[in-house]
Order: C-alpha cells, then structure tokens, then sequence
C-alpha cells in the first residue's frame, strides 16, 4: 500500500471496532470487540438489516435513493437488498445479544447496543462539498472507471474534521493517513465506510438530538443519519410520498396534514 510522502504524526491508529455488515463477512472480532466493551457500546451496523422477505427494497430505503441519485453517489438501487435468513449477520446479531433501540441507545448510561446506519448518506451532511447535485463523492475504488482519488482524499478528510470535532484524535489521525493512500483498496474502503459508522454513532450519542434524524421505524426499518439542514429539508419530500416517518412522523404535507407511518 502506497502513500503520499507527506508526514503525518506516528500516533496514527487503525479503527478496528466497527464494520460493515455483509453476507460472507466475518464477525469474530467485532464479537470479541463488543464483549471487551460492554459496559457502554454502540455498534452501528450498516444498513440492510432490517428487511421484508417479499420486498426488494424497505421503504425507508427508498427515501435516501433519490438523494443519493441527484449526488452522483456510489450508492446505488441494486445493492439495497435485504439479507436471506443464511446470512451470516444474523448469527452475528445472535450472538450479540445487544438491544436494537436507537432512541434508547442514544440515552442509556450503560449496556449493550446496535443499530442501523447509512455512512453514503451521511457524507451529505459531514461536509457540504457532497450536497448537491451531481456532488455525490466516488470514493469506491472498485468502480475503475468512475473512481476518483481526489474524492478518496475529500471523504477522508470530511471524516477526519468529524472525528476530530468529536475530540476522537487518534481516529482523526487513522483518516488522515488513509486519505493519503495513492492507490486505494476495496478493503480501504469498508474501512474508511467503517469509520463512517462509528462517526454516526458518535453523532447519536454525543450531540443534540436534531443533529441526527431516524429515517423509518423499527417494524418497516429504519436508518439513523446526520443530518445537515438542507438534508433534513431535501429528505422532507421523498419521505412523505412514500410514507416513511422522520423522527417518528410522516412529514406534513403542504396545508399542515400529516401522514400516518
């Protein structure tokens, strides 16, 4: 793995406490990690696990789909499919034992906690430079056609301000040395997409609540984002044409009548 010659303090550490949940991933350390920090965990599992065996995409899923379109984003309809009942996050889930409650887990003084997260997404809110249209960053560098390193430096960089205003220093320095990869791996990305999700989480329980919005319910699926307000205003529409609630109510329509999730 190649880097730029630019130095950058030694104290820089990898993030190895979070990661995406995908079928055929393995979740050992993330058990191990969980169980070592106990007393007061978080774990933001990305999105999907929530899911309707007889719909190829969740309701609430469709929502974030119209903004990550006009963005140019890599996110895209076809990946947003639900895990079959083999996959491997279940037994993972399992075996967690935690609590999948995001309003509680933002409040708890203690336990064990997961919830879903959307770092795509997120990325409009963590810097304005990806709010837009046609702005979405593309930072997947398995896509070769479509990659773009400056985009790999942006993400990096918008993570590392997040982390560090979050006073997460040493992550801070772990994004700063991976936005200095010259030729990032797939495997780069779940790691930066990662640090992602545990910024989500930091967001959630450290910041005031309308600094986050939970995007759909519990019975439908839900994510939980930052949320910027131009992305809170932008995500107003798309929630009330399909009925999806934000924060626990489908969004008003324009003569005051709100929807029932």
């Amino acid at each position: 793995m190649r880097r730029r010659n630019r130095r950058r303090p030694s104290n820089a550490v990898p993030c190895s406490g979070v990661g995406h949940i995908q079928s055929g991933a393995v979740f050992h350390p993330g058990t191990s990690f969980s169980e070592r920090h106990h007393a007061d965990c978080t774990r933001p599992a990305n999105r999907g696990s929530k899911f309707d065996q007889h719909a190829a995409r969740r309701a609430c899923s469709r929502v974030p789909h119209r903004l990550a379109r006009r963005r140019r984003s890599a996110f895209q309809s076809r990946q947003i499919r639900m895990f079959c009942d083999a996959s491997p996050i279940w037994r993972f889930l399992t075996a967690l034992g935690a609590e999948e409650n995001p309003e509680r887990a933002r409040k708890a003084d203690g336990g064990l906690h997961v919830m879903e997260v959307f770092p795509a997404l997120a990325l409009a809110s963590l810097d304005t430079r990806f709010f837009g249209r046609l702005r979405g960053p593309r930072y997947n560098p398995d896509r070769k056609k479509t990659f773009l390193i400056a985009d790999w430096g942006h993400v990096a960089e918008a993570a590392a301000r997040e982390a560090q205003s979050l006073r997460c220093g040493k992550l801070a320095e772990w994004c700063y040395t991976a936005g200095e990869v010259i030729q990032p791996q797939k495997a780069d990305q779940d790691k930066l997409d990662s640090v992602l999700c545990a910024l989500i989480a930091l967001n959630w329980r450290l910041r005031r609540r309308e600094a986050s919005l939970l995007l759909g319910d519990g019975k439908t699926g839900y994510m939980v984002v930052p949320a910027s307000k131009e992305v809170r205003e932008y995500l107003i529409t798309p929630a009330r044409r399909h009925m999806v609630p934000i924060d626990g109510a489908v969004p008003p329509d324009t003569i005051g009548h709100s929807g029932v999730p």
